[in-house]
């Protein structure tokens, strides 16, 4: 059985520089449990020294171990024109913790705070999925991700995607659209890969469908408009979620929870 967790939720840039690096080498070991394709330079450029104005970090511990890590990243800058927020996070738990949506609330509960923050500003979520698990979480809480399987993508949309990877510096895959390099690889067993390329679910079907070069490390670029309302029934959907998880697994509704936060910010 696994350990219990404890999550602790940090501001990287409030740590002094030992702080950081300790904290950078105590990720990446998970990380790379995690994922391939990626060094420990590139990993905290992107997770823990992010240029964001704001990042947070959850990260899970069993005992005194790192098990996984959510960051999120709050951006400024102009898309379409218009000053704007953009929203980025990675996230990456180890198979024997991955039940339930473990990021959920803390990633929510982040948005909010970046709608909230600043009144009237557009707040976009951005995320370039290297695997179909995102997309299919991202799909099932949101209330709208495009690409989606139902509709096609607006061209406006399809502009402002195109628009906001060039400022991120992603690199397209050719012959792809929608698809871009990124180099980060989830470690998957065989039994795994085959059950996504055999998963009716509409949203893996699409993922698949697109980005079969996701296990070489290629993303799909997913774009969410983002709204205090939006995060309100996002909060009302994992709400639900969590309480269909119960009914399913009875003998553990009553048992003491797994997950204590601790110097929660």
């Amino acid at each position: 059985m696994a350990q219990p967790l404890t999550q602790q939720i940090i501001d990287p840039h409030a740590l002094s520089e030992a702080a950081r690096e300790r904290l950078t080498d105590e990720l990446f070991a998970a990380h790379e449990r995690i994922f391939a394709g990626v060094d420990r330079e590139a990993f905290s450029a992107y997770v823990v020294c992010s240029p964001a104005r704001r990042t947070r970090i959850q990260v899970f511990r069993a005992g005194d171990q790192v098990v996984g890590y959510a960051a999120f990243h709050v951006f400024e800058c102009a898309v379409a024109g218009r000053r704007s927020r953009v929203l980025r996070a990675e996230v990456g738990l180890l198979p024997a913790y991955r039940r339930g949506t473990r990021f959920g609330w803390f990633i929510t509960r982040e948005a909010l705070r970046a709608v909230l923050g600043s009144p009237g500003t557009p707040v976009w979520g951005l995320s370039c999925a290297t695997n179909p698990a995102t997309y299919r979480t991202i799909a099932r809480h949101a209330d709208m991700v495009w690409p989606h399987w139902e509709r096609p993508t607006p061209p406006h949309v399809e502009h402002l995607m195109g628009e906001l990877a060039a400022q991120f510096g992603l690199r397209p895959v050719e012959e792809r659209p929608g698809v871009y390099h990124v180099g980060w690889r989830t470690r998957q067993d065989e039994a795994e890969a085959l059950g996504w390329q055999q998963s009716t679910h509409p949203a893996a079907r699409l993922y698949v469908d697109r980005n079969p070069g996701y296990v070489d490390g290629h993303g799909l670029l997913l774009l969410v408009p983002v709204s205090g309302l939006g995060m309100v029934r996002a909060c009302l959907r994992l709400l639900h979620h969590a309480l269909q998880r119960r009914r399913r697994r009875p003998s553990q509704a009553l048992a003491p929870s797994m997950l204590r936060e601790v110097e929660g910010r």
